[in-house]
């Protein structure tokens, strides 16, 4: 399940990174839910939330949430992030392996070292079920450390 709730993770940093709403003068997001969104509908998305309700589109509010996808893509890219391929992988994965069933307690957080990067990347490399798998949680996770480290977080966020 840790495999499935790394590629939860990731998946959800980047849709806070460009969907969740920030307050003036704060630089933390106000996190929110994203029910029917992915990594591989953003697209789709950008046009649903720049809609307004008399259906014409918000194009201040469109080029905003298209920067901050471009922005993303472009940090994650470095890491070997591929949007094409690593947004449907993560879904497999989420899919194949599930999510965590509840945020462990700190306790366990600690003895599990699940805050630990170099921790993390034992778990990926010994839970990975082959090499092809291992290599794109690889990455999956280290675009984690990164999103994690840029907002300043914890990896894992409930």
């Amino acid at each position: 399940r840790l495999l499935g709730e790394i590629a939860f993770q990731l998946e959800r940093r980047i849709l806070d990174f460009i969907f969740a709403k920030r307050q003036k003068g704060q630089k933390e997001r106000l996190h929110r839910r994203f029910y029917g969104y992915t990594v591989s509908n953003i697209p789709v998305m950008i046009t649903r939330e720049a809609t307004i309700k008399d259906g014409s589109l918000d194009h201040a509010k469109r080029g905003m949430y298209e920067k901050r996808y471009d922005q993303i893509k472009k940090s994650l890219s470095a890491f070997g992030y591929s949007l094409e391929k690593h947004s449907y992988y993560c879904l497999k994965m989420i899919n194949k392996y599930g999510l965590l069933s509840q945020p462990p307690d700190r306790q366990t957080m600690e003895i599990c070292g699940l805050q630990n990067p170099a921790t993390l990347r034992m778990y990926v490399n010994n839970l990975a079920q082959n090499e092809k798998e291992r290599s794109h949680m690889m990455v999956v996770l280290e675009c984690l450390l990164l999103l994690a480290h840029d907002d300043n977080q914890s990896i894992f966020l409930w």
